[in-house]
This record gives structure tokens, C-alpha cells and sequence, in this order.
């Protein structure tokens, strides 16, 4: 009998690669949005340790201060709203990934009904080509 030969093989390759670059630009979303985050918590914790210093009492040192922090919080609410478009966007690269995964376990399970299929009619030709043997044998 002939080995089994999947048909569509060429095309669950090709899904396997689309998959493998979207778990690649998931796997970047999710970088960049965790190094997003990380600068987020480096900010505050430096807002934290610089309203924590001692309040100067000269009154041009006290409006330094007041504008480094308000700049600090101005920084803190812009990586704020880039982590927002950034959670966004690995929200997509999930959908895609996962998109791109259903299709691969579309085609692989397909290919195992076919395989199972084939193997079942292999057994059933060895099993005639067997029952044919016997019959010669007996008829000689």
C-alpha cells in the first residue's frame, strides 16, 4: 500500500509559519508593554524618593521642586497613556496569534483524521492481501 501522503501539507506548513511570526510579534508586544511598565514604576518610585526629601525653605528652590515633580507626573501620564495603546496593541497580537494557532490545529487535526483513515485501510489490505494468501495456499 502506498505511505500516506497529507495533501494539504504544504498549506499547515505554511499556516505554521504564519503562526510562528505572530507568536514572534506577540511575544515583542508583550516586551515592549512589560518595558513600558517598567518605566512607569522607575517614575513613581522617583516622584516618591524626591517628595520625600526634605522641603527646602528658600522659595526659588521650592518652585524647582514643585516643577521637577509636576514634570515627573506629566512623564508618569504620557507613558501612562503609551502603555495604554500598547496594551492595545498586544491585545491584537494575542487575537492574531491566537487566530493563527486555531488555524494549524485546524489542518493538524484534519491530518490525523486522514492518517487514521489511512491506517484503516491499510490494515484492511493487509488483511485481504492475507485472506487472498490463504486461499491460495489452500487451493493448491
Amino acid at each position: 500500500m502506498v505511505p500516506f501522503k497529507f495533501r494539504l501539507q504544504k498549506a499547515l506548513e505554511h499556516r505554521e509559519s504564519l503562526e510562528e511570526e505572530a507568536k514572534k510579534q506577540l511575544q515583542f508586544a508583550v516586551t515592549k508593554r512589560a518595558a513600558q511598565e517598567e518605566a512607569i514604576r522607575e517614575r513613581q518610585e522617583q516622584w516618591i524618593a524626591y517628595a520625600a526629601r526634605r522641603r527646602p525653605n528658600n522659595p526659588q528652590e521650592l518652585t524647582e521642586r514643585e516643577r521637577f515633580l509636576t514634570g515627573l507626573e506629566r512623564e508618569i501620564e504620557r507613558l501612562k497613556n503609551e502603555l495604554d495603546i500598547l496594551l492595545g496593541e498586544e491585545r491584537e497580537a494575542r487575537d492574531a496569534y491566537l487566530e493563527r494557532r486555531r488555524d494549524c490545529e485546524t489542518l493538524e487535526k484534519l491530518k490525523e483524521r486522514e492518517q487514521e483513515a489511512h491506517a484503516v485501510a491499510a490494515r484492511r489490505w493487509e488483511h485481504r492481501q492475507s485472506d487472498e494468501a490463504i486461499a491460495q495456499r489452500r487451493a493448491a
